[in-house]
């Protein structure tokens, strides 16, 4: 099914006296805002913008969306420099505000299947088990939580839309974008930091930025922390390996990706990495090494020219440090964690709630819960319980097993990329929860992915 390129809904005037009013409060509405503050000028600013291209193109339109994933923290941090660091940063929310309204936008254009439509109302009722009590010890996150992991969900809708056609937008977006970031991100390793940098550094609450390398840091470019840079470094160096043909531009930027993902020092992703590599590697009977190999060698051979010196020395010691995880500070860090989150989860049946763990706790006036989880896993196990936690978990295997046999079949390269990037997450959420924030815009956009070119597998079967 071809998506016209435009996208406007039935509920949007295109002339007359409504668009005409529509424009007129609008634009009071920004100035208004604007004088309060000028992040929350900024923010309206970007939703207007992203509703208003989506409605005239929808591929320009998610193109913006994507990008205010991976370029608003970089605006805050430019803030910064005149407005002092909020606890509530409106541009914080510019993300999920703009995601929201385009999903919103999206359903009132696409026909689920069934199959689709029970997935959804599963995922949304395994969240929906840790509301109640969220709600009860702390209802601000509890509000957010639902907000941010709802939109999630809602990328699906994006995914299942986007099944049928040959151009997908977020790793397009990614395989142009990361390689480019990823230069910033030298830039941040090798050079004093720019002033924005140093005081976001300095200001907000970035865990453990400090690298091997005497004088350097863990880079986080246009993001706001390591971990989360690395994550999407690593989906778009699957999307480069996986998806389409393999260039001498795509082995650049794969290398400057790579590069950059050596300089956060974060260890979960190189695993996750090669997992999932090696998973596209089996799911493809050994097709995919005739493009992994060659990739592999280039970087082999380059890698240690361009990372090397004392640089290079303190990548191999990270990479060392695989082998005495028993003595590693972060390792015993994580394994405290992770057997706090199963003695909080083993107490209560029902969840601790909704937002009582992850980023949303920082909306929690009590202190109480756990940000930094280090397991998505048990993150939502402890949010949401046992049974709200076999409901979700059954939609996202549900997801990973279509994956699987959409690559089997070997038909298209978007199915091997589909699968490899489900791998990446299934295990980058041992080490966080990737199904908050642009993680889980990322994941339940592929899942919405897989179901729906599953469907048209079994369609062309008949």
């Amino acid at each position: 099914m071809a998506v016209p390129a435009t996208t406007r809904p039935p509920f949007v005037p295109s002339r007359g006296v409504g668009w005409w009013a529509m424009a007129l409060c609008v634009t009071v509405l920004t100035v208004w805002l604007t004088l309060q503050s000028i992040q929350l000028g900024c923010t309206i600013t970007l939703v207007i913008l992203v509703i208003g291209l989506y409605v005239r193109n929808r591929t320009a339109g998610l193109t913006l969306m994507w990008l205010t994933w991976l370029l608003a923290p970089f605006l805050r941090r430019i803030f910064l420099l005149s407005e002092p660091i909020q606890t509530a940063d409106p541009l914080a929310l510019a993300p999920f505000l703009i995601t929201a309204a385009v999903i919103v936008l999206e359903l009132s254009q696409v026909r689920l299947s069934r199959r689709a439509r029970r997935l959804l109302a599963l995922v949304v009722a395994g969240f929906a088990v840790g509301v109640p009590v969220g709600l009860m010890f702390a209802p601000a996150a509890a509000v957010f939580a639902l907000f941010a992991y709802g939109t999630g969900v809602g990328c699906f809708v994006i995914g299942y839309r986007e099944g049928d056609q040959r151009t997908l937008v977020l790793p397009s977006v990614l395989m142009i974008a990361m390689p480019l970031l990823a230069l910033y991100a030298f830039r941040q390793y090798y050079a004093p930091l720019p002033e924005w940098d140093f005081i976001w550094q300095r200001s907000a609450d970035i865990n453990s930025v400090g690298a091997l390398e005497t004088g350097r840091v863990r880079v986080w470019s246009t993001l706001n922390s390591p971990g989360t840079f690395a994550f999407v470094l690593g989906v778009s160096a699957i999307a480069l390996v996986a998806w389409r043909r393999v260039t001498p531009l795509k082995v650049v930027g794969l290398l400057a990706v790579s590069g950059a993902l050596a300089l956060t020092y974060v260890r979960s992703v190189w695993v996750g990495v090669v997992f999932a590599l090696l998973a596209v590697i089996v799911v493809t009977r050994g097709g995919a090494l005739k493009r992994v190999l060659p990739v592999l060698a280039v970087l082999a051979i380059i890698g240690p020219i361009v990372l090397g010196g004392s640089t290079g020395t303190a990548i191999v010691d990270r990479f060392k440090s695989f082998g005495s995880l028993g003595s590693d500070e972060s390792t015993h860090e994580r394994v405290g964690t992770r057997g706090g989150l199963l003695t909080v989860a083993a107490g209560n049946p029902i969840g601790t709630g909704l937002g009582s763990a992850g980023e949303s706790t920082r909306l929690n006036q009590t202190g109480g819960g756990f940000r930094y989880t280090d397991n998505g896993y048990l993150s939502l196990l402890a949010q949401v319980g046992p049974v709200g936690f076999l409901v979700v978990m059954s939609v996202i295997l549900v997801a990973l097993s279509s994956a699987w046999r959409n690559a089997w079949r070997r038909i298209d390269t978007t199915d091997v990329l589909v699968f490899g990037v489900l791998a990446f997450l299934a295990v980058e959420m041992l080490a966080g929860d990737a199904l908050f924030g642009i993680g889980g815009m990322i994941f339940w956009y592929t899942s919405g992915l897989a179901i729906r070119r599953r469907e048209l597998h079994e369609r062309a079967r008949l």
